[in-house]
């Protein structure tokens, strides 16, 4: 994902701050300095003790806690402006978000029932 983002973003970038859950730590070996790794309780604004969330009998509590990660990811940007993207998405044509000095927003007309269901609440 890492060098799709460095091939496809036309964009400069600075620092990247990789967030991963405490027990993967220690199996990333980064050599790159402008890689910082943070263990996702350090991002977190709280754990997964401390809500329960299932649906369909499925514990999704860690979907909803990614999602409170990346609203809290202004706590570790140095920066005013910065990009939350996921590890499992992949620029694959040249891409900008920032246009003319203004944010450009893609979006999608996929319309996934659960997704909205946790934001209505």
């Amino acid at each position: 994902m890492l060098n799709y983002l460095r091939r496809n973003l036309f964009q400069k970038i600075g620092d990247i701050h990789v967030i991963v859950p405490p027990h993967q730590v220690r199996d990333f070996h980064i050599q790159d300095q402008s890689i910082i790794l943070h263990s996702d309780d350090e991002v977190a604004p709280l754990k997964m003790a401390d809500f329960e969330y299932f649906t369909h009998g499925l514990d999704r509590r860690g979907w909803l806690l990614q999602q409170f990660i990346k609203l809290n990811s202004d706590n570790i940007a140095k920066t005013q402006k910065f990009l939350v993207y996921d590890s499992d998405t992949l620029i694959i044509q040249p891409t900008t978000f920032i246009s003319k000095g203004k944010s450009v927003f893609y979006f999608s007309d996929e319309f996934h029932t659960p997704y909205f269901n946790v934001i209505r609440k």
